[in-house]
């Protein structure tokens, strides 16, 4: 503590260097927001029949989404930002 003391040059600088990595930007903040989708109520669905999912911030490429029922993953067969 007192070299720190007799070396205020060094101690400012450690004190700069704590203050930038302290002020790192989170790397989240840059990441799409997450899909949203709209309630759905289907109480008549078998297997192989088409559904359609509204909601927003879906992809917009069919390759972009996935989309799960319970465990098993659907067939997506077209893709738009609002609907699947």
């Amino acid at each position: 503590m007192t070299y720190l003391l007799k070396n205020r040059s060094l101690a400012v600088m450690l004190g700069g260097l704590l203050v930038f990595s302290a002020c790192k930007k989170d790397s989240d903040s840059d990441a799409a927001p997450a899909p949203v989708v709209d309630p759905v109520t289907v109480t008549d669905a078998k297997p192989a029949d088409t559904l359609t999912l509204k909601g927003q911030n879906f992809s917009a490429t069919i390759t972009g989404n996935t989309v799960k029922v319970g465990d098993v993953e659907a067939t997506v067969v077209s893709a738009t930002a609002t609907e699947i």
